[in-house]
């Protein structure tokens, strides 16, 4: 595949008005969703669904400049190359995101991260975000390491599976008004539920059970 060919899009100030759902697999060539010279104000702007899977070369999910003010569902699944999924003024765009289901990218670190010289003067607010899952992610640290304040205003339900690296989930302020039980599991086994009174003591408490465990082992 040549260089014009690993992006997958060029876009432009008005690109796929009309696109509501876009799905990429087995790509594995793949280095950049979309490329443009332009600041785009209406590309993507009906896209609600995004799915990308299989796509190990990916860099990044997407270019600042779109918005995705439309978006309702993200799905990520297989993409090793990527270390990160999300700027903070990139999540801030994401208004209707409802649903958030990361999965077997082997490098991922966190989900929101920090970029030089980036400035976040308010709260990153998830409004209508109500269903988290995140699997099989063996690098992740935490769902956002800087010192931002998270608001998921609608989230009721978060499963995490073999994250076995995930200390915290956020280092930030943290607020989840409507969530009252994390829904987990360390292997194959069944799905369990754990709730130490907020989403972060509740991660921090099951890292550091399979670490005792782990400890007990050796």
């Amino acid at each position: 595949m040549d260089t014009v060919n690993k992006h997958c899009f060029f876009v432009y100030q008005d690109a796929f008005p009309s696109l509501e759902e876009l799905e990429l697999c087995e790509m594995p060539e793949l280095s950049h969703v979309w490329k443009g010279k332009f600041q785009p104000c209406n590309a993507f702007q009906n896209l609600k669904t995004l799915k990308v899977s299989e796509c190990g070369s990916l860099e990044n999910s997407w270019s600042s400049s779109v918005p995705f003010q439309n978006l309702e569902t993200l799905q990520v699944s297989k993409c090793d190359g990527l270390r990160y999924l999300l700027t903070p003024s990139k999540a801030k765009t994401l208004d209707r995101l409802t649903r958030m289901n990361l999965s077997d990218c082997k490098m991922m670190e966190e989900i929101i991260t920090h970029l030089g010289g980036e400035v976040i003067e308010n709260s990153i607010i998830f409004s209508k975000l109500d269903h988290l899952e995140l699997h099989c992610l063996a690098s992740l640290k935490s769902f956002c390491c800087g010192d931002y304040t998270l608001e998921f205003l609608s989230l009721k339900k978060v499963v995490v599976r073999k994250c076995l690296e995930m200390e915290t989930f956020c280092r930030g302020v943290l607020s989840t008004p409507k969530l009252q039980r994390l829904q987990f599991t360390e292997g194959e086994d069944k799905v369990e539920e754990c709730w130490e009174g907020n989403l972060n003591s509740t991660i921090q408490y099951l890292f550091k059970k399979m670490n005792v465990r782990s400890s007990k082992e050796y």
